[in-house]
């Protein structure tokens, strides 16, 4: 009961009003029930098609790191590990990441997950080397092996300007993904600044 009170709260103070504009149209006279209401938010709370996509990043794996400080430039490489497992209900996959990065050690957390409301998957990371949060977003092709996202982030050595970035998540098979991170260079263009190969550890 106070499960279902709380939901309920949730839903008449925030987000039901979102489920509320998409569930009900704009010449419906009669107002939802409390029911209803309560129906249309646990329908969007629902994990689906699109979180079963992420399965195959769970998992403990091996990390092959590549890194470009700007294009043209060879990459610094090195090796790390990673644990990513579900969570709340099999609605997001935590990433928990340790390695070392240009030669220092290195530890970073993300958390992925497929916003129903949005219609697309939403990631966000932190990690030791900044105090910032790296937030993306996207969609994914219609495989769901190929997740295409992006972002921005305040850029220090620009005045703190706002720098758009993209990443990709290439799920080969259930043993083996890459994500690349794509920046955009002085020059306006884009160039791939990351490339981390995940294989599976058996």
């Amino acid at each position: 009961m106070r499960l279902r009170a709380l939901l309920l709260c949730l839903a008449i103070l925030g987000f039901g009003i979102m489920i509320h504009q998409q569930a009900y149209s704009e010449d419906t006279k009669k107002a939802p029930t409390q029911d209803e209401i309560m129906a249309a938010y646990m329908k969007y709370a629902q994990p689906g098609e699109f979180h079963k996509y992420l399965e195959p990043l769970v998992g403990e794996w091996a990390v092959s790191i590549k890194m470009w400080m700007n294009a043209g430039a060879p990459p610094e490489e090195s090796k790390g590990t990673t644990v990513s497992k579900w969570i709340l209900g099999s609605r997001f996959v935590q990433e928990d990441a340790s390695g070392s990065m240009g030669g220092m050690p290195f530890h970073g957390m993300g958390i992925t997950g497929y916003d129903n409301v949005k219609n697309e998957y939403v990631s966000f990371w932190i990690d030791e080397m900044a105090t910032s949060f790296m937030i993306t977003s996207g969609k994914s092709d219609p495989t769901g092996k190929i997740i295409t996202m992006s972002g921005s982030y305040a850029d220090p050595m620009a005045n703190m300007a706002q720098t758009k970035f993209k990443t990709i998540t290439r799920i080969i098979d259930n043993n083996q993904h890459v994500y690349e991170m794509y920046n955009t260079g002085s020059d306006g263009k884009e160039f791939k600044s990351l490339e981390l190969t995940y294989t599976r550890q058996k």
